[in-house]
C-alpha cells in the first residue's frame, strides 16, 4: 500500500520576514519537524495597488529566508472577497457586489456573476505566474470568492460593521437573477412545464426569480434553486481551476472551500472534489477545530471524494486550536488519506516582547511528538455512512445536522467510516469503494429516487444497509413504503418506551435483546419483513410489534430499526448501541471483519492502514491499528 510523506504547510502572515527578528531560527525548527512549506496570503490588492501597476516586493522579501531554510512556498491567491479587492476597482463602474435575497442589500464581496471581474482575475493570476519560478512553489491555493477565499458565498463578513453581511442567499443582484431565469428556462423549456413540476403559478419568465425557502412553491422548486446556486459556484470555480492549470501545468493546485455544506454556503464538497480532479487538482477544506467528531464530519466527505474521483485533499483549521486539537488534527489528516495538512503558525508559536518568535511549549511538544506520523495513506473503509443531500437541502442543514452528527458519533465509537453523499452513490462509489455495510444517516430521510435504486443494487450484490426508520423518495412523499422496506400501507407506528425481546430463535439476538430499550415500534409489516427484535409488552396472541426487521435483497439485506434505542446508562459502552449490536451481528456472521472495537471512549481506533501510529496529547491516547 502506498504511503508517502505528507505535505505540511505552515500559515504565516505576509511580511513575516520583516516582522520577526529570528526568522532563520524558527524556519529551521519547522524544517526539522516535518514542515515542508510556508503559506502566505497573496491578495489581489497587495500586488495591484494601482490599476496595471504590479508590486511583489513584500513577497520577494519573504522568499529569501524560505530559500535559505530549504522550505517551499504555498501562495494563497485571493480575488473577489472585500478585503482582497483593490480600492481602485471597488470605486470603479466595473465593481458589482453580491446582493442578498433577505434584505435586498449589497455586501462587500464581488458577485460571481460580475462579468467585469473575471478578466481582472486572469490578469492577477497571470502576473503572479510570470513573476515567480515554480521551483519555489510547493502548491498553489486558489481563493476564488467567499469571505476569505473559500468557494462559497458570503457568510460572516470580514470585520463587523464594515458592510452588510450574514448567512443567507446572495443571488439578488441583476446578473444573478438573469442567470437563474436563463438556467430554469433551459431546464424546463416552457412556463407551463415549470408550473407543472413545481406546482407554481408563474405567468411568464419575467416573474421567475430566486426565492427564499419560505417562498418556495414546493420542495422540488427549492431543490432546483439550490442545485442552480451550487452549480453557479462550481461554474465560476471551474474558470479558476482551468486558468491555474494553464499557468501551472506541473504544479499542485488546491481549491479552497469551507463551511459545512449548508444550502446558504452554495458548496457541494463531493462535486467540488470531482471538478478539481478533472483539472488534476485537489480541494483544501478549511473548517476544522479541536473536536474530533466535528472535524471528521466536516472533512471526511472531501477526502473520500478526492480519493474516489482521483484528486487529492488538504485540511486546514478555521482558526485557533488547542494543544489537544493539534493532535486530533494530525490524526484526522493522516487517518483520512489527506495529502496536505495546514496549520497556523500562531497555533504553535508566539511572539515575544523583543520581537522574536518562540514555540508554545504544550502545542509544540504535541507537534514534535507526532510529526513523524504525518504520512499520506490510502484508507480502506469497511463501513460507509451515507448522508442525504436531498434531506439536508430541504431542511437547510449542513453536515453538522444533529441527525447526521448523532449517527456519526454512534458509528465512530465503534469503527472508522467513509462519509458518502448522494452524488458519490449515484456515481458508483459503493461498487468501487466496496464497503460491506452502508449506514443511512438520519431517521426516515428523503432521498432521490436514483440513490434509492443504487442502495437497492448494493444490497442485492451482497451488501448490508442499516437504516433508522424507513427512507423515503422525495418524489413520492405520499407513499409510506417502498417495495424493499418491509412496510405496507397498513403499517402502524406505536409510541411507548419498553423493553426488547428476541423475535427469532437465535442465540445472538436472545443475548442482545435484554439490555435494549426502545420508544417506538411498528406492526403490520409486509410478508417480506423478517422480524429480529420486538417489544415485550403486547398481549399474547396479538400481532407482533417490531423494532428491528430484515428484508433480504439478492445476496444482501436491509436492516430497519425504530427510534430511540437505549440501554441502562450504568451499563452503556460503545458496543451496546443498536448500531454496535447490528455491526457485531454482521461481524459474527462473517459479512464484515475487524471493525476495530474500542476498549474505551478515550481511544480512537482506525483499522485501515499498513502501519501502527500512536498520537498522544497529555493523557489522551489516539491510536491507529493495522487490520488483520
Amino acid at each position: 500500500m502506498d504511503v508517502t510523506l505528507m505535505e505540511v504547510t505552515m500559515g504565516i502572515e505576509k511580511g513575516f520576514s520583516a516582522r520577526y527578528r529570528n526568522v532563520d531560527d524558527y524556519l529551521q525548527q519547522l524544517v526539522e519537524n516535518s514542515v515542508t512549506s510556508i503559506q502566505t496570503y497573496v491578495l489581489w490588492k497587495d500586488v495591484e495597488p494601482d490599476e496595471g501597476m504590479w508590486n511583489f516586493d513584500r513577497f520577494d522579501r519573504d522568499l529569501e529566508p524560505m530559500r535559505r531554510a530549504g522550505i517551499r512556498w504555498v501562495p494563497f491567491l485571493i480575488a473577489g472577497p472585500w478585503y482582497s479587492t483593490p480600492d481602485w476597482f471597488l470605486n470603479s463602474p466595473e465593481s458589482q457586489h453580491a446582493r442578498c435575497l433577505e434584505h435586498h442589500q449589497e455586501t462587500g464581496c464581488q458577485s460571481i456573476w460580475n462579468t467585469s471581474l473575471w478578466p481582472r482575475v486572469e490578469k492577477f493570476l497571470s502576473a503572479f505566474q510570470r513573476h515567480y519560478s515554480p521551483d519555489d512553489i510547493e502548491s498553489v491555493l486558489l481563493g476564488v470568492t467567499g469571505d476569505y477565499g473559500e468557494a462559497i458565498y458570503p457568510v460572516i463578513g470580514n470585520w463587523p460593521g464594515e458592510y452588510h453581511s450574514h448567512t443567507g442567499y446572495w443571488c439578488g443582484e441583476p446578473g444573478a437573477v438573469e442567470a437563474f431565469r436563463r438556467a430554469i428556462s433551459h431546464r424546463y423549456g416552457t412556463v407551463a412545464e415549470l408550473n407543472r413540476t413545481w406546482g407554481s403559478h408563474y405567468r411568464n419568465w419575467e416573474e421567475v426569480r430566486p426565492f427564499l425557502r419560505s417562498e418556495a412553491p414546493s420542495n422540488m422548486a427549492w431543490l432546483a434553486l439550490i442545485d442552480w446556486y451550487r452549480e453557479s459556484m462550481l461554474a465560476y470555480t471551474a474558470r479558476w481551476l482551468g486558468k491555474a492549470r494553464q499557468l501551472w501545468p506541473e504544479q499542485e493546485v488546491y481549491l479552497c472551500t469551507g463551511g459545512d455544506m449548508a444550502p446558504p454556503h452554495g458548496s457541494d464538497f463531493s462535486r467540488q472534489a470531482q471538478l478539481a480532479a478533472r483539472y488534476g487538482a485537489g480541494v483544501r477544506i478549511t473548517n476544522e477545530g479541536s473536536d474530533f467528531m466535528e472535524n471528521l464530519l466536516l472533512t471526511r466527505l472531501v477526502t473520500v471524494s478526492a480519493q474516489f474521483y482521483g484528486g487529492y485533499a488538504g485540511i486546514e483549521p478555521a482558526a485557533t486550536v488547542t494543544p489537544r486539537g493539534v493532535a486530533i488534527r494530525m490524526l484526522n489528516a493522516t487517518g483520512s488519506g489527506a495529502r496536505q495538512l495546514h496549520e497556523y503558525f500562531a497555533n504553535l508559536f508566539e511572539e515575544t516582547s523583543e520581537g522574536a518568535v518562540r514555540p508554545k511549549p504544550e502545542s509544540w511538544a504535541v507537534w514534535q511528538a507526532n510529526g513523524a506520523c504525518l504520512r499520506q495513506r490510502t484508507p480502506v473503509y469497511l463501513v460507509a455512512l451515507a448522508i442525504s443531500n436531498t434531506e439536508l437541502t430541504l431542511n437547510e442543514q449542513g453536515l453538522t445536522d444533529p441527525a447526521v452528527a448523532g449517527t456519526a458519533e454512534s458509528l465512530r465509537n465503534i469503527t472508522d467510516f467513509a462519509l458518502v453523499d448522494e452524488s458519490l452513490i449515484r456515481d458508483g462509489l459503493l461498487s468501487r469503494l466496496n464497503p460491506a455495510v452502508v449506514v443511512l444517516a438520519g431517521a426516515g430521510a428523503r432521498w432521490s429516487p436514483q440513490t434509492l435504486l443504487e442502495l437497492e443494487a448494493f444490497a442485492a450484490n451482497g451488501g448490508a444497509v442499516l437504516s433508522a426508520g424507513v427512507p423515503r423518495s422525495v418524489e413520492t412523499l405520499s407513499d409510506p413504503s417502498l417495495t424493499w422496506t418491509g412496510t405496507s400501507p397498513d403499517t402502524i407506528v406505536f409510541k411507548g418506551f419498553t423493553r426488547v425481546t428476541a423475535a427469532v430463535a437465535d442465540p445472538f439476538w436472545q443475548s442482545a435483546a435484554p439490555s435494549l430499550l426502545v420508544s417506538t415500534s411498528v406492526s403490520r409489516l409486509s410478508d417480506a419483513a423478517e422480524v429480529l427484535l420486538k417489544t415485550a409488552y403486547q398481549p399474547a396472541g396479538e400481532e407482533t410489534l417490531a423494532v428491528l426487521w430484515r428484508v433480504r435483497r439478492g445476496t444482501g439485506a436491509f436492516y430497519f430499526y425504530t427510534g430511540s434505542f437505549a440501554v441502562n446508562p450504568r451499563s452503556w459502552t460503545p458496543s451496546t448501541s443498536i448500531l454496535a449490536v447490528l455491526l457485531r451481528y454482521l461481524e459474527n456472521s462473517g459479512q464484515i471483519r475487524h471493525l476495530g472495537w474500542e476498549p474505551n471512549a478515550s481511544v480512537r481506533t482506525i483499522a485501515t492502514h499498513t502501519d501502527r501510529i500512536r498520537l498522544t496529547c497529555g493523557d489522551i491516547l489516539i491510536q491507529v491499528l493495522e487490520p488483520e
